[in-house]
């Protein structure tokens, strides 16, 4: 008796050429709708990360040549204020290379920071310098500390660390 009621249960052989025709249809289908999907979908605008911006830089300190005057360091009081335009009156080809996010921003590169005293009150300007130093003296390259810099003060919504360059 239990044969009997197995070969019942068996699908015919049009019952499985419908079912497998069935299931490659939707297959197909899937396929067909993810695709499209790839190539032509798009986030609404709200969801949209938008493009990574890197203020200003210049990749090769001969480009811009001549550089700036900094600020004397010695018109501001001891510490990290100090520190830092000591530091960009020293390295002035390390800073040019080096992109700035104050919120100003219109300057040319961090080292432009330092030629005012918009430095001395920009908190950015002055972590920037010092990070720039520390990672100097621990030996890091020009476009390793610029990698750095993009990484810890670009805004979280556009981080990237891929290396970067300035059109």
């Amino acid at each position: 008796m239990n044969s009997k009621r197995l070969t019942a249960l068996r699908p015919t052989l049009e019952e499985s050429r419908i079912a497998i025709g069935l299931s490659a249809t939707l297959l197909s289908l899937f396929l067909a709708y993810s695709t499209y999907m790839f190539f032509f979908w798009k986030l609404p605008p709200s969801m949209q990360l938008e493009p990574i911006k890197v203020p200003e830089f210049f990749r090769y300190p001969e480009d811009a040549i001549p550089f700036p005057e900094t600020l004397d360091p010695a018109r501001f009081p001891a510490g990290p204020t100090r520190d830092a335009y000591n530091f960009a009156k020293q390295n002035p080809g390390l800073l040019v290379q080096q992109p700035c996010y104050c919120a100003l921003n219109h300057f040319h590169s961090l080292l432009h920071c330092f030629t005012t005293t918009e430095a001395a009150t920009c908190a950015n300007c002055i972590s920037e310098a010092l990070m720039v130093q520390r990672l100097d003296r621990e030996g890091k390259s020009p476009s390793d500390i610029r990698a750095a810099i993009i990484r810890e003060f670009t805004p979280d919504r556009v981080r990237d660390t891929r290396e970067l360059t300035h059109p």
